[in-house]
């Protein structure tokens, strides 16, 4: 199956659907249709619909991004904590042990 086929075994979504999505207008959709946003035309281009997924949006988005979707899920280390970020969250514990909790 073509891979713009396969937006039609996922979530269907229309052009306004991509707008809600995206918090875009329509001219922004369009050109993220332009630039590689997985799409299929309904009927004359001039007259059908544009019709693409949620799916083909989130790779899209993975995309721009630099998110490898293929890569194995891992949990999100958390972030380095810097030597004052560290000392503030001492000294809450030591408040909280001081008054019991």
């Amino acid at each position: 199956m073509s891979t713009a086929l396969r937006i039609l075994d996922e979530d269907c979504l229309e052009l306004d659907g991509v707008c809600e999505l995206l918090r875009c207008s329509p001219a922004t959709a369009y050109r993220a249709f332009h630039r590689g946003l997985e799409h299929l035309h309904t009927g004359p281009k001039r007259r059908g619909k544009i019709i693409t997924s949620r799916q083909a949006v989130e790779r899209y988005l993975a995309k721009l991004n630099g998110i490898d979707l293929q890569a194995a899920d891992t949990a999100e280390a958390s972030p380095l904590r810097t030597k004052r970020r560290q000392r503030e969250l001492d000294r809450v514990d030591a408040e909280l042990a001081a008054v019991g909790l």
